[in-house]
């Protein structure tokens, strides 16, 4: 008997459209299946009841949280030598889905013939639902993160070539024109956060891989998204200001002139560039500001020590 289990509201909206149906319909004639050889009269009193919940909810509304339950409430009614062969096939299925640890704990609980196999078979399926819901839930909050990742990317990869494609509007309702500084920092928040979104992008298998539910409810939301979009036009704007001001000189920061009107040659790309890797990585910023501030500070002090 299969396992489908519903993961979270979005990812059952869309799992409903694809297929869901279909495996659902498939997983209640299994529960069926199972539940035709045996005979309501040759029940105890006890398992009446049990069997008769179990009708029910195979021929009332279909879901899978009452799915769940009629395969649980089967496990009553099951023989001992059905219990067994059910045992090691859900065993089986653990491998796949449940840690190493906790299958060897099954399957050293299972060999002793003390313990009741029926409640084994009820804690073993608990587990393997509980492991597919998280699966699904991952699998949900992955779609919805990165569908809105994917947006804001998309969004701010128009604002970038937006005073390019539509240079009249830019000039005329909002005064910025092509090359001039205005359109210069504007480029410099814009490549900040396409840095930022880019890295949240080709970081993110990894980080769904490695984040518990709970961090993965706060990634879904927008206000995380946009966190990083603010950093990374954090990141621009601090770049922009560092290179026009002069502050970063070497090999790797070529000068170029922001201090003019219009500004030509290869500065822009040097600036898109910068902004971008600033964006990009969280701690080139930082890492920057520290080490412009400690030559900063080499460069006072001696001068503090002729005055005085």
């Amino acid at each position: 008997m299969k396992h489908s289990t519903l993961g979270s509201r979005q990812f059952l909206s869309i799992f409903k459209k694809v297929s869901s149906s279909t495996l659902l319909d498939q997983y209640y004639l299994n529960i069926k299946s199972s539940l035709a050889p045996i005979v309501r009269e040759s029940l105890d009193k006890h398992n009446i009841p049990v069997f008769d919940r179990i009708y029910e909810i195979l021929n009332g509304r279909k879901c899978w949280t009452l799915a769940r339950e009629a395969e649980q409430l089967l496990i009553n009614l099951f023989s001992k030598s059905e219990l067994e062969i059910e045992l090691q096939i859900r065993l089986e299925e653990a491998v796949k889905i449940l840690p190493k640890e906790t299958v060897k704990l099954y399957r050293s609980l299972a060999a002793n013939p003390k313990n009741d196999i029926r409640v084994i078979l009820k804690n073993l399926m608990c587990d393997l639902h509980w492991r597919l819901e998280k699966k699904y839930i991952r699998m949900a909050y992955g779609s919805v993160i990165n569908i809105k990742v994917g947006f804001m990317f998309t969004v701010f990869i128009a604002f970038f070539f937006g005073p390019d494609l539509f240079a009249s509007f830019y000039n005329e309702y909002l005064g910025i024109v092509i090359n001039s500084r205005k359109e210069f920092i504007l480029t410099a928040i814009n490549s900040g956060i396409l840095g930022s979104l880019f890295s949240l992008l080709s970081s993110l298998s990894k980080k769904l891989k490695d984040a518990n539910l709970e961090e993965l409810r706060l990634m879904k939301t927008w206000g995380f998204v946009l966190f990083r979009a603010t950093v990374g036009c954090g990141a621009g704007m601090i770049m922009f200001y560092l290179l026009s001001s002069g502050l970063l000189q070497g090999t790797v920061f070529p000068p170029v002139d922001f201090s003019s009107e219009v500004i030509e040659g290869q500065g822009k790309s040097l600036l898109i560039l910068w902004c971008f890797i600033a964006g990009f990585s969280e701690r080139f910023v930082p890492n920057v500001l520290t080490s412009t501030a400690e030559k900063t500070v080499q460069t006072v002090q001696p001068t503090e020590e002729k005055s005085s």
